[in-house]
């Protein structure tokens, strides 16, 4: 069983190597958390990325109106 602070403590940490790295997606933080390049993480779940879901957002074009 695990203390609630430290799996808070543990989502933190995610959070903050996604942000350091640049936004980088759920799967690449466990790929480096296996492979013990971020020490102390064994795997991640990411909550949803504000930042990251605004880069994720497209435009459309407006419609032209005649004259």
């Amino acid at each position: 069983m695990v203390a609630k602070d430290s799996v808070n403590a543990m989502d933190m940490e995610a959070s903050l190597w996604h942000r350091r790295l640049g936004h980088i997606s759920e799967n690449g933080l466990n790929y480096l958390a296996k492979k013990d390049v971020l020490l102390g993480l064994k795997s991640v779940e990411l909550e949803k990325c504000s930042h990251c879901m605004a880069g994720k957002q497209t435009r459309i074009s407006f419609k032209k109106h005649p004259p």
